[in-house]
């Protein structure tokens, strides 16, 4: 949701990163830690009553037909807002391990994870599908699970 609704038009002047309305990510859902109680919720097709009105974000989801085939159990955890909401932080990936052992050996986190990786998003659309972000922009399939 985060990636569809950035406005930036591209003001970041450095050559080494994509301006920031041409990023995507990768994500790995076999990273992701599932609470047992959802996964059994999920293998009972039992949501929130809020899911429906967050399943429009799987739009930006390039694989979201073989995601949800790969892991019918746990890719629908993904836009439950019971669950969605863990704590994401976006590190460079250099720094990544070690802000994660540094989280750890603070005692506040009990487990950490990385998920997936920020990548540069050329604007196309795949499959002829694009979902709109703000200002009514055409943002393309931005995310893609890791199979």
């Amino acid at each position: 949701e985060m990636l569809m609704a950035n406005d930036d038009e591209g003001d970041n002047k450095s050559d080494q990163q994509p301006p920031l309305d041409r990023i995507g990510a990768v994500l790995d859902i076999q990273a992701f830690s599932f609470l047992q109680g959802g996964l059994e919720a999920s293998r009972n097709n039992i949501y929130s009553s809020l899911q429906p009105s967050n399943l429009h974000n799987r739009r930006a989801v390039s694989n979201h037909k073989q995601a949800y085939e790969s892991y019918p159990v746990e890719y629908p955890l993904l836009y439950d807002p019971q669950t969605a909401g863990g704590l994401l932080f976006f590190v460079d990936a250099e720094y990544a391990p070690t802000f994660q052992q540094d989280l750890l050996a603070s005692g506040l986190f009990p487990s950490t994870a990385i998920v997936g990786e920020v990548v540069a998003f050329d604007g196309t659309c795949e499959n002829g599908l694009c979902t709109i972000a703000s200002g009514n922009k055409m943002t393309g399939e931005r995310i893609r699970i890791q199979l």
